[in-house]
Order: structure tokens, then sequence, then C-alpha cells
């Protein structure tokens, strides 16, 4: 009795292994055997936010692109030939990585390249501020700044 138990589960599992692999290598062929792909790239960095520009050669109707950071999903959008996405509320000097699958009737068919993004280091924000006075105070009109650089500002008005 406990001899044909193993042999039942020894047998279902063949089946289960013989299967899995026939249909889930056809499953996945048909999935990604289609000619419409996603692309995406790193159009830019801040110290916050990332900025990454998202290609879909021959978007359909119902199509979408699911942007993901780290593995996690972050945003759902209308698929097109070319988006842009700002990723906001990111930590400065870290490195995140994105990747986007492109989605038709709830199937998978396409993921694009995996990009990676470090947010920058800020400065240190200091900054020494000289006060000048020009003219009498309710008098003069200040037109236009224009700063060149350190020592060199320019004023344009009436004083």
């Amino acid at each position: 009795m406990k001899d044909s138990r193993i042999y039942k589960s020894i047998i279902i599992l063949f089946c289960f292994i013989t299967l899995y692999d026939f249909y889930g290598c056809n499953i996945t062929e048909a999935i990604f055997s289609n000619s419409n792909t996603v692309t995406i790239s790193l159009a830019d960095v801040s110290v916050t936010e990332t900025y990454i520009r998202v290609q879909v050669s021959d978007p359909k109707t119902n199509d979408f692109v699911v942007l993901q950071r780290n593995g996690k999903n972050l945003c759902r959008l209308e698929a097109k030939k070319d988006l842009f996405f700002t990723d906001t509320s990111l930590t400065q000097n870290s490195t995140y990585n994105y990747k986007a699958m492109l989605i038709h009737g709830g199937t998978i068919i396409d993921l694009s390249n995996e990009i990676s993004a470090r947010t920058m280091v800020p400065t240190s924000h200091e900054i020494l501020w000289k006060v000048y006075a020009l003219g009498k105070a309710g008098c003069d009109d200040v037109n236009d700044v224009t700063i060149i650089d350190e020592n060199n500002i320019w004023v344009a008005g009436s004083f």
C-alpha cells in the first residue's frame, strides 16, 4: 500500500514536470514572440528625481506599460510611442533599477531592458550673501540684473 502511493506520487510528479516543460516553453514563446517592443532609457537624474523615457514600437489599443523600480510596480501607463515619467521623492545618493513590461489584455507581451540610475549628491548650500545699498529707498527702480560671475554683476535701472 505504501509503495503504491510512492509510485503514484512519482508518476504524477513526472507527468507534471513533463507537461509544465512542454506547455511552459510554448506559452513563453507565444507571449514574447510579439514584434511590439518596449525599451526604456534614462533621460536625466537629479538629487531626488529620475526622468525615464519609455518607448513602445507599435502601441495598440488596450496596451499598457508597467514601470518597475527595484522589482516593485511603480506605475501603470497607457502605452504610447514615446512616454516620459518622472520618479519623485527618491533618496539622494542612491541607486535605483528600472524595468518596464508591455501588457496587452492582462498578458505580458514584452519586457524592456533594465537601467540603473544613481541620484546625485546635493551641494552644501552654504551661500555667502553681501548686501549693497544703491540709491535712496523707495525712489529707485531696478529693471534688470545680470550675473556673469561672482565679481561681475550688472544692474540696470534708475537710481
